[in-house]
């Protein structure tokens, strides 16, 4: 059971005072696409406080825990975090705290991760070598990021010329799908959309589109909502239109979990394209 505050502490002492606790230490990447520092993470000083607290309430912690933010960039956070641990696990086991647990948490990206992994691996040597520690990671976004791919029907299509003239020039042409930021692309909201591939077109599956053939594209959602955009300049052929499918690749890591129930499910959506492939 985590805790970063006197409250929780307290509140750990009346419900649950057997519990084996982990002190959730701040840590933070601020090129992370979800921060977690700002709501989670007690800093170093306050760390001491709380070990002293929780010996005093007769709470007994074994550990600690620390999160960069989801989607961390920048891999050398990892080696701060992990060094400022050292220092809260020192600490504990001054205080008679029986410390033999570090949780690294998650925030791992694909694009990071190999960098992240040898960053951690070095930092653990340097600052926990030869103690007898259990670690502990949640590289969960990072195991099912490509475990999904959404994807959508074609329900609208409208031309850049029926557009109104725009200062910035012409507008791109405009696709709606039949999911969108109320369902599968929710968090795409906060963080870059994966580009779409085409699907199927005119009863193709997985088109070959030449270069000159590509047009720019504004991507929306179904409903009546103008903030249900899902890209604002995705390149796809310039002949799609209603009928024809697109999809999504790497969806896994924040999609279903973030649905609204005002939703299209994605399920329905592959339902129907099932229905398309069973089609003589």
């Amino acid at each position: 059971m985590t805790f970063d505050n006197e409250a929780e502490l307290r509140k750990i002492k009346q419900l649950f005072p057997r519990s084996q606790l982990i002190l959730r230490c701040f840590a933070s990447d601020p090129s992370a696409t979800y921060s977690l520092s700002s709501k989670f993470g007690a800093h170093p000083e306050e760390s001491l406080k709380l070990l002293k607290l929780a010996k005093s309430l007769g709470l007994e912690v074994i550990g600690v825990s620390f999160h960069v933010g989801s989607g961390s960039k920048d891999p050398k956070i990892f080696e701060v975090a992990i060094k400022d641990s050292r220092r809260v696990v020192d600490a504990g086991l001054q205080l008679g705290h029986e410390m033999r647990l570090v949780d690294i948490g998650g925030g791992f990206s694909t694009e990071t991760f190999d960098m992240a992994a040898v960053t951690i691996k070095d930092a653990l040597n340097t600052h926990f070598r030869g103690m007898p520690m259990d670690f502990v990671a949640e590289p969960g976004r990072y195991f099912v990021a490509n475990a999904l791919t959404v994807a959508c029907g074609i329900i609208a299509r409208r031309d850049s010329r029926e557009n109104p003239a725009s200062p910035q020039g012409p507008m791109n042409h405009m696709l709606y799908l039949n999911d969108g930021i109320y369902g599968s692309f929710l968090t795409y909201l906060f963080e870059p959309c994966p580009q779409p591939k085409v699907l199927r077109a005119s009863g193709e599956f997985y088109p070959r589109t030449c270069s000159s053939d590509l047009a720019n594209y504004i991507i929306w959602g179904p409903t009546c909502d103008g903030i249900d955009c899902i890209l604002k300049d995705a390149e796809l052929p310039g002949d799609l239109t209603c009928g024809d499918w697109v999809y999504f690749s790497n969806m896994g890591g924040m999609s279903l979990q973030t649905e609204m129930e005002t939703s299209p499910c994605v399920c329905y959506n592959l339902a129907n394209l099932l229905d398309c492939l069973l089609v003589p």
